[in-house]
Protein backbone atom coordinates (compact mmCIF):
# COMPACT_ATOMS: atom_id res chain seq x y z
CA UNK A 1 0.00 0.00 0.00
CA UNK A 2 1.29 3.43 -0.93
CA UNK A 3 2.33 5.49 2.09
CA UNK A 4 0.94 9.00 2.34
CA UNK A 5 4.09 10.80 3.36
CA UNK A 6 2.59 14.14 4.41
CA UNK A 7 0.06 12.50 6.73
CA UNK A 8 2.74 10.29 8.28
CA UNK A 9 4.98 13.32 8.90
CA UNK A 10 2.10 15.14 10.62
CA UNK A 11 1.55 12.12 12.87
CA UNK A 12 5.23 12.06 13.84
CA UNK A 13 5.19 15.80 14.54
CA UNK A 14 2.33 15.30 17.05
CA UNK A 15 4.10 12.56 19.02
CA UNK A 16 6.03 13.53 22.18
CA UNK A 17 9.54 12.13 21.72
CA UNK A 18 11.89 11.96 24.70
CA UNK A 19 14.95 12.80 22.61
CA UNK A 20 16.09 13.92 19.17
CA UNK A 21 17.59 10.46 18.70
CA UNK A 22 14.14 8.84 18.99
CA UNK A 23 12.77 11.36 16.50
CA UNK A 24 15.57 10.55 14.03
CA UNK A 25 14.87 6.82 14.35
CA UNK A 26 11.18 7.39 13.65
CA UNK A 27 11.96 9.52 10.60
CA UNK A 28 14.44 6.98 9.22
CA UNK A 29 11.88 4.19 9.67
CA UNK A 30 9.30 6.31 7.85
CA UNK A 31 11.70 6.82 4.92
CA UNK A 32 12.41 3.08 4.75
CA UNK A 33 8.69 2.24 4.82
CA UNK A 34 7.99 4.92 2.20
CA UNK A 35 10.64 3.52 -0.17
CA UNK A 36 9.41 -0.05 0.25
CA UNK A 37 5.77 0.96 -0.13
CA UNK A 38 6.35 2.87 -3.34
CA UNK A 39 8.16 0.24 -5.39
CA UNK A 40 6.43 -0.31 -8.69
CA UNK A 41 5.88 -3.70 -10.27
CA UNK A 42 7.63 -4.14 -13.61
CA UNK A 43 5.78 -5.22 -16.70
CA UNK A 44 6.32 -8.80 -17.85
CA UNK A 45 8.52 -9.46 -20.87
CA UNK A 46 7.82 -12.10 -23.50
CA UNK A 47 10.28 -14.98 -23.74
CA UNK A 48 10.87 -14.28 -27.45
CA UNK A 49 12.14 -10.77 -26.61
CA UNK A 50 14.28 -12.12 -23.77
CA UNK A 51 15.75 -14.71 -26.13
CA UNK A 52 16.85 -12.04 -28.58
CA UNK A 53 18.36 -9.95 -25.78
CA UNK A 54 20.16 -12.99 -24.33
CA UNK A 55 21.66 -13.94 -27.69
CA UNK A 56 22.77 -10.36 -28.20
CA UNK A 57 24.40 -10.27 -24.76
CA UNK A 58 26.44 -13.43 -25.32
CA UNK A 59 27.44 -12.64 -28.89
CA UNK A 60 31.12 -11.85 -29.42
CA UNK A 61 30.30 -8.31 -30.50
CA UNK A 62 28.26 -7.45 -27.42
CA UNK A 63 30.19 -9.39 -24.75
CA UNK A 64 32.90 -6.73 -24.64
CA UNK A 65 30.35 -4.07 -23.90
CA UNK A 66 28.29 -5.84 -21.24
CA UNK A 67 30.28 -8.62 -19.57
CA UNK A 68 33.16 -7.09 -17.61
CA UNK A 69 36.49 -8.90 -17.47
CA UNK A 70 38.93 -8.58 -14.59
CA UNK A 71 41.86 -9.00 -17.00
CA UNK A 72 43.13 -11.88 -14.86
CA UNK A 73 42.94 -14.82 -17.23
CA UNK A 74 42.55 -17.60 -14.68
CA UNK A 75 39.73 -15.91 -12.78
CA UNK A 76 37.95 -14.83 -15.97
CA UNK A 77 38.15 -18.36 -17.33
CA UNK A 78 36.41 -19.79 -14.26
CA UNK A 79 33.84 -17.03 -13.71
CA UNK A 80 33.35 -15.93 -17.37
CA UNK A 81 33.63 -12.37 -16.05
CA UNK A 82 31.33 -10.09 -14.07
CA UNK A 83 27.80 -10.00 -15.46
CA UNK A 84 25.29 -7.13 -15.30
CA UNK A 85 22.89 -7.64 -12.41
CA UNK A 86 25.36 -9.69 -10.36
CA UNK A 87 26.55 -9.19 -6.81
CA UNK A 88 30.06 -10.62 -6.40
CA UNK A 89 31.66 -11.08 -2.97
CA UNK A 90 35.43 -11.17 -2.41
CA UNK A 91 36.08 -12.60 1.05
CA UNK A 92 39.19 -13.08 3.16
CA UNK A 93 40.76 -12.55 6.52
CA UNK A 94 42.42 -9.15 7.13
CA UNK A 95 45.80 -8.46 5.48
CA UNK A 96 45.25 -10.91 2.63
CA UNK A 97 45.25 -8.13 0.03
CA UNK A 98 41.55 -7.60 -0.77
CA UNK A 99 41.79 -3.86 -1.27
CA UNK A 100 44.97 -3.98 -3.34
CA UNK A 101 43.51 -6.70 -5.57
CA UNK A 102 40.36 -4.62 -6.07
CA UNK A 103 42.50 -1.60 -6.90
CA UNK A 104 44.18 -3.64 -9.64
CA UNK A 105 40.85 -4.97 -10.96
CA UNK A 106 39.37 -1.45 -11.00
CA UNK A 107 42.41 -0.18 -12.92
CA UNK A 108 41.82 -2.86 -15.55
CA UNK A 109 38.04 -2.33 -15.75
CA UNK A 110 38.19 1.47 -15.81
CA UNK A 111 40.01 1.43 -19.14
CA UNK A 112 36.66 0.64 -20.75
CA UNK A 113 33.96 1.08 -18.10
CA UNK A 114 33.29 3.79 -15.49
CA UNK A 115 33.63 2.45 -11.92
CA UNK A 116 32.22 3.82 -8.65
CA UNK A 117 34.28 2.86 -5.58
CA UNK A 118 32.83 3.20 -2.06
CA UNK A 119 35.66 3.23 0.47
CA UNK A 120 34.76 2.85 4.14
CA UNK A 121 38.04 1.39 5.33
CA UNK A 122 40.43 3.89 3.74
CA UNK A 123 40.20 7.63 3.17
CA UNK A 124 39.93 8.72 -0.51
CA UNK A 125 43.48 10.12 -0.41
CA UNK A 126 45.03 6.92 0.94
CA UNK A 127 43.00 4.85 -1.52
CA UNK A 128 44.28 7.09 -4.33
CA UNK A 129 47.81 6.37 -3.11
CA UNK A 130 47.01 2.67 -3.55
CA UNK A 131 46.10 3.32 -7.20
CA UNK A 132 49.32 5.27 -7.70
CA UNK A 133 51.23 2.44 -6.06
CA UNK A 134 49.72 -0.16 -8.40
CA UNK A 135 50.57 1.92 -11.47
CA UNK A 136 54.05 2.98 -10.41
CA UNK A 137 55.19 -0.18 -8.62
CA UNK A 138 56.26 1.89 -5.60
CA UNK A 139 55.20 0.89 -2.07
CA UNK A 140 52.22 2.79 -0.67
CA UNK A 141 54.20 3.88 2.39
CA UNK A 142 56.81 5.60 0.23
CA UNK A 143 54.16 7.40 -1.80
CA UNK A 144 52.51 8.68 1.38
CA UNK A 145 55.82 10.01 2.74
CA UNK A 146 56.61 11.83 -0.51
CA UNK A 147 60.32 11.03 -0.37
CA UNK A 148 61.08 10.39 -4.05
CA UNK A 149 64.19 10.21 -6.13
CA UNK A 150 64.03 11.94 -9.49
CA UNK A 151 63.24 8.64 -11.23
CA UNK A 152 60.54 7.81 -8.69
CA UNK A 153 59.00 11.25 -9.09
CA UNK A 154 58.72 10.56 -12.81
CA UNK A 155 56.99 7.25 -12.05
CA UNK A 156 54.46 9.00 -9.77
CA UNK A 157 53.78 11.72 -12.35
CA UNK A 158 53.34 9.09 -15.04
CA UNK A 159 50.83 7.29 -12.79
CA UNK A 160 48.96 10.57 -12.31
CA UNK A 161 48.69 11.06 -16.07
CA UNK A 162 47.42 7.50 -16.43
CA UNK A 163 44.76 8.03 -13.76
CA UNK A 164 43.42 11.04 -15.65
CA UNK A 165 42.42 8.66 -18.42
CA UNK A 166 40.60 6.27 -16.06
CA UNK A 167 36.91 6.55 -15.24
CA UNK A 168 37.09 6.00 -11.48
CA UNK A 169 34.85 7.78 -8.97
CA UNK A 170 35.68 7.41 -5.27
CA UNK A 171 32.91 8.02 -2.75
CA UNK A 172 33.33 8.35 1.00
CA UNK A 173 29.73 8.52 2.16
CA UNK A 174 29.80 9.92 5.68
CA UNK A 175 26.93 7.77 6.86
CA UNK A 176 27.27 4.39 5.21
CA UNK A 177 23.52 3.61 5.07
CA UNK A 178 22.51 1.46 2.14
CA UNK A 179 19.70 3.87 1.20
CA UNK A 180 22.17 6.76 0.78
CA UNK A 181 24.55 4.53 -1.14
CA UNK A 182 21.79 3.44 -3.49
CA UNK A 183 21.01 7.09 -4.18
CA UNK A 184 24.63 7.71 -5.12
CA UNK A 185 24.80 4.54 -7.23
CA UNK A 186 21.70 5.50 -9.23
CA UNK A 187 23.02 9.04 -9.70
CA UNK A 188 26.41 7.84 -10.98
CA UNK A 189 24.82 5.23 -13.25
CA UNK A 190 22.56 7.84 -14.85
CA UNK A 191 25.06 10.73 -14.97
CA UNK A 192 28.42 8.96 -15.42
CA UNK A 193 27.45 5.70 -17.08
CA UNK A 194 28.90 3.59 -14.25
CA UNK A 195 28.92 -0.14 -15.02
CA UNK A 196 30.64 -1.47 -11.90
CA UNK A 197 30.27 -0.52 -8.24
CA UNK A 198 32.84 -1.60 -5.63
CA UNK A 199 32.02 -1.55 -1.91
CA UNK A 200 34.91 -2.01 0.52
CA UNK A 201 33.68 -3.47 2.81
CA UNK A 202 30.28 -5.02 3.69
CA UNK A 203 30.63 -5.26 7.48
CA UNK A 204 31.14 -1.50 7.73
CA UNK A 205 27.76 -0.79 6.14
CA UNK A 206 24.56 0.03 7.99
CA UNK A 207 20.96 -0.54 6.99
CA UNK A 208 19.14 1.55 9.56
CA UNK A 209 16.18 -0.83 9.66
CA UNK A 210 17.39 -3.66 11.93
CA UNK A 211 19.77 -1.80 14.21
CA UNK A 212 19.57 -4.40 17.00
CA UNK A 213 19.88 -7.52 14.85
CA UNK A 214 23.05 -7.63 12.76
CA UNK A 215 22.07 -10.81 10.89
CA UNK A 216 18.82 -9.24 9.69
CA UNK A 217 20.63 -5.98 8.90
CA UNK A 218 23.25 -7.74 6.74
CA UNK A 219 20.49 -9.71 5.03
CA UNK A 220 18.61 -6.48 4.25
CA UNK A 221 21.79 -4.80 2.93
CA UNK A 222 22.70 -7.76 0.68
CA UNK A 223 19.18 -7.94 -0.69
CA UNK A 224 19.17 -4.20 -1.45
CA UNK A 225 22.56 -4.37 -3.17
CA UNK A 226 21.43 -7.32 -5.27
CA UNK A 227 18.23 -5.48 -6.26
CA UNK A 228 20.26 -2.39 -7.16
CA UNK A 229 22.56 -4.46 -9.37
CA UNK A 230 19.55 -5.83 -11.24
CA UNK A 231 17.66 -2.55 -11.45
CA UNK A 232 20.64 -0.58 -12.77
CA UNK A 233 22.03 -3.51 -14.81
CA UNK A 234 25.49 -3.20 -13.24
CA UNK A 235 28.01 -5.44 -11.49
CA UNK A 236 28.28 -4.84 -7.74
CA UNK A 237 31.52 -6.03 -6.14
CA UNK A 238 31.56 -6.30 -2.34
CA UNK A 239 34.39 -7.26 -0.02
CA UNK A 240 33.62 -9.17 3.16
CA UNK A 241 35.62 -10.16 6.20
CA UNK A 242 35.81 -13.81 7.22
CA UNK A 243 35.27 -14.82 10.81
CA UNK A 244 38.11 -15.91 13.08
CA UNK A 245 37.24 -19.58 12.74
CA UNK A 246 39.83 -19.94 9.99
CA UNK A 247 42.58 -18.94 12.43
CA UNK A 248 41.77 -21.78 14.80
CA UNK A 249 41.30 -24.43 12.14
CA UNK A 250 44.13 -26.85 11.58
CA UNK A 251 45.89 -27.67 8.34
CA UNK A 252 46.17 -25.09 5.57
CA UNK A 253 43.36 -22.85 6.96
CA UNK A 254 41.83 -22.50 3.51
CA UNK A 255 38.59 -20.50 3.67
CA UNK A 256 35.14 -21.94 3.06
CA UNK A 257 31.65 -20.49 2.66
CA UNK A 258 30.78 -21.00 6.32
CA UNK A 259 33.68 -18.66 7.23
CA UNK A 260 31.82 -15.63 5.85
CA UNK A 261 30.71 -13.37 8.68
CA UNK A 262 26.89 -13.33 8.74
CA UNK A 263 27.35 -16.01 6.08
CA UNK A 264 23.72 -17.04 5.58
CA UNK A 265 22.61 -13.80 3.96
CA UNK A 266 25.84 -13.19 2.04
CA UNK A 267 26.05 -16.71 0.66
CA UNK A 268 22.37 -16.70 -0.33
CA UNK A 269 22.32 -13.38 -2.20
CA UNK A 270 25.78 -13.44 -3.81
CA UNK A 271 26.00 -14.66 -7.40
CA UNK A 272 29.71 -15.31 -7.01
CA UNK A 273 31.87 -15.76 -3.91
CA UNK A 274 35.64 -15.58 -4.41
CA UNK A 275 38.03 -16.16 -1.52
CA UNK A 276 41.54 -14.74 -1.28
CA UNK A 277 44.04 -17.02 0.41
CA UNK A 278 47.79 -16.61 0.91
CA UNK A 279 49.55 -19.63 2.49
CA UNK A 280 52.51 -17.36 3.18
CA UNK A 281 50.34 -15.41 5.65
CA UNK A 282 50.04 -18.57 7.78
CA UNK A 283 53.81 -19.27 7.54
CA UNK A 284 53.23 -22.09 5.05
CA UNK A 285 56.33 -21.42 2.99
CA UNK A 286 56.06 -24.33 0.52
CA UNK A 287 53.24 -26.15 -1.21
CA UNK A 288 52.93 -29.93 -1.38
CA UNK A 289 55.39 -29.99 -4.30
CA UNK A 290 58.02 -28.10 -2.33
CA UNK A 291 57.51 -24.93 -4.39
CA UNK A 292 57.78 -21.61 -2.58
CA UNK A 293 54.51 -19.84 -1.74
CA UNK A 294 56.17 -16.43 -1.52
CA UNK A 295 54.01 -13.78 -3.20
CA UNK A 296 51.37 -16.32 -4.27
CA UNK A 297 47.68 -15.48 -3.83
CA UNK A 298 45.04 -18.17 -4.38
CA UNK A 299 41.65 -17.08 -5.75
CA UNK A 300 39.08 -19.71 -4.80
CA UNK A 301 35.73 -19.46 -6.61
CA UNK A 302 33.52 -21.09 -3.95
CA UNK A 303 30.17 -20.08 -5.43
CA UNK A 304 29.29 -19.27 -9.03
CA UNK A 305 25.61 -19.13 -9.83
CA UNK A 306 26.26 -18.77 -13.56
CA UNK A 307 29.19 -21.13 -14.00
CA UNK A 308 31.59 -23.59 -12.45
CA UNK A 309 33.81 -23.55 -9.40
CA UNK A 310 37.57 -23.63 -9.34
CA UNK A 311 40.81 -22.07 -8.24
CA UNK A 312 43.48 -19.95 -9.84
CA UNK A 313 46.57 -18.16 -8.59
CA UNK A 314 48.11 -14.73 -8.88
CA UNK A 315 51.60 -13.61 -8.01
CA UNK A 316 52.38 -10.22 -6.49
CA UNK A 317 55.36 -8.03 -7.22
CA UNK A 318 57.98 -7.46 -4.53
CA UNK A 319 56.20 -4.40 -3.10
CA UNK A 320 52.76 -6.11 -3.05
CA UNK A 321 51.46 -3.31 -5.31
CA UNK A 322 50.18 -5.28 -8.28
CA UNK A 323 49.31 -8.84 -9.29
CA UNK A 324 49.77 -10.90 -12.43
CA UNK A 325 48.51 -14.33 -13.44
CA UNK A 326 50.67 -17.12 -12.05
CA UNK A 327 52.44 -18.60 -15.05
CA UNK A 328 52.07 -22.38 -15.05
CA UNK A 329 55.00 -22.61 -17.47
CA UNK A 330 57.22 -20.95 -14.87
CA UNK A 331 56.09 -23.55 -12.35
CA UNK A 332 57.18 -26.35 -14.68
CA UNK A 333 60.71 -24.91 -14.74
CA UNK A 334 61.02 -25.27 -10.95
CA UNK A 335 62.35 -28.69 -9.96
CA UNK A 336 61.39 -29.83 -6.49
CA UNK A 337 62.77 -32.81 -4.58
CA UNK A 338 59.35 -34.51 -4.66
CA UNK A 339 59.14 -34.21 -8.46
CA UNK A 340 62.68 -35.60 -8.80
CA UNK A 341 61.66 -38.55 -6.61
CA UNK A 342 58.68 -39.15 -8.90
CA UNK A 343 61.07 -39.18 -11.88
CA UNK A 344 63.43 -41.55 -10.02
CA UNK A 345 66.31 -39.10 -10.42
CA UNK A 346 68.99 -38.94 -7.66
CA UNK A 347 68.71 -35.71 -5.66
Amino acid sequence: MKIKLKEALRDIAKKPFDSEKELCIALKQLITDFEEGNHHLKESTGIEDLFEETIQMVSDQDREGRIIKSDYGGMDEITAGFFPGEMVVFGSRPAMGKTQLLVNIVLHVSKNHPVLYFSFDLSPLILTARFVSALSGMPVQQILTGNFTKDQEELVNSAGKELKNRQIFINETGYNAVSLMKEQIVKHCRDKGVKMVVIDYLQMMGGGKYRHNRDLEISSICRELKHTAKEENISVIVTSQLNRGTEYRGGTKRPMLSDLRDSGAIEEDADKVIFLYRPEYYHLTEDKHGISTKGIMHLIVAKNRNGGLGETRLISDAGFTSFTDYDERTKEMIISKERLDDLDVPF
